[in-house]
């Protein structure tokens, strides 16, 4: 897990995005999204950007998203 990681969550059926910042950890936290699926891009300066699609999000989920090697 790296710090500093630009993540962008994108709401397929709007097309509007919210983006964070992984913290000291490496975690991120994007509160009070409504329930849909998303597609999440991770971007780091040296690092090839990362996007994860068809994600399903409901309501009081906490999802650990991780991309299958």
């Amino acid at each position: 897990m790296l710090p500093g990681v630009s993540v962008t969550i994108k709401n397929i059926n709007t097309s509007t995005s919210h983006t964070v910042v992984t913290n000291e950890t490496g975690r991120y936290t994007a509160s009070l999204l409504p329930d849909r699926r998303y597609e999440v891009t991770f971007e780091l300066s040296g690092f090839q950007s990362v996007t994860l699609k068809n994600i399903d999000l409901h309501v009081n989920d906490r999802l650990q998203a991780r991309r299958a090697a």
